[in-house]
């Protein structure tokens, strides 16, 4: 599961039309109790926006 989760954020960092609109206030990743499921595990990844003008 780390290496998933470094994985998506690599995605998130490459993503250049994802990067214009990024505030960069409260970006997390939240690590529920699916964390634990092995090949099923699930995590919520959240970042802020800018609002859409």
């Amino acid at each position: 599961m780390p290496e998933a989760i470094l994985n998506t954020w690599l995605e998130i960092w490459k993503d250049e039309a994802l990067h214009s609109r990024r505030a960069y206030h409260a970006d997390f990743t939240i690590h529920g109790e699916k964390y634990y499921l092995g090949d099923q595990a699930e995590v919520s990844t959240f970042m802020s926006v800018k609002p859409q003008t």
